[in-house]
């Protein structure tokens, strides 16, 4: 977003939130969900989706998977609800990113995050708990899949 011209964000009405800053800031409110739900975060000027990855950050920091949270982000600017579907695809964080005026409730256009599909309710376990008492190669076997040889 730093492409655009100070007077072009002033135009436009642009203000970037910078990540450490949304992260101190979503990490002041944020609480595991309950169980058996998802943690619901709504951005409506998402921009590139700081806020978003930033609530992920501290809901993980807590010990609790980001596939436990939905997040939509909208915005107007569809270059920024490309970076915003970008970096949250990237960093595997379930939500939906509109393209849409937050102020009006219209929405042109809506991409799921390819992580949207992944999230689930929280079962009231962190992620150290959910791990204990399971041995390194159980993890490996649970996660690693095996090698698959060519037919000769």
């Amino acid at each position: 977003m730093g492409r655009l011209s100070k007077s072009a964000q002033q135009y436009l009405g642009q203000v970037y939130t910078p990540s450490t800053m949304a992260l101190l800031m979503t990490k002041m409110i944020m609480h595991p969900p309950e169980p058996g739900e998802a943690l619901k975060v709504a951005e409506p000027a998402a921009g590139s989706g700081t806020l978003v990855l930033a609530a992920a950050q501290a809901l993980e920091d807590l010990g609790v998977s980001r596939l436990h949270m939905r997040g939509v982000a909208t915005d107007l600017n569809p270059f920024a609800v490309d970076m915003a579907l970008v970096n949250l695809g990237l960093a595997g964080v379930p939500a939906i990113v509109r393209y849409g005026n937050s102020l009006t409730e219209q929405v042109f256009r809506e991409y799921p995050a390819p992580a949207w599909p992944f999230a689930y309710p929280y079962s009231g376990e962190t992620k150290a708990e959910r791990l204990r008492g399971i041995d390194v190669l159980d993890i490996l076997r649970l996660t690693v899949p095996l090698p698959v040889r060519a037919a000769g």
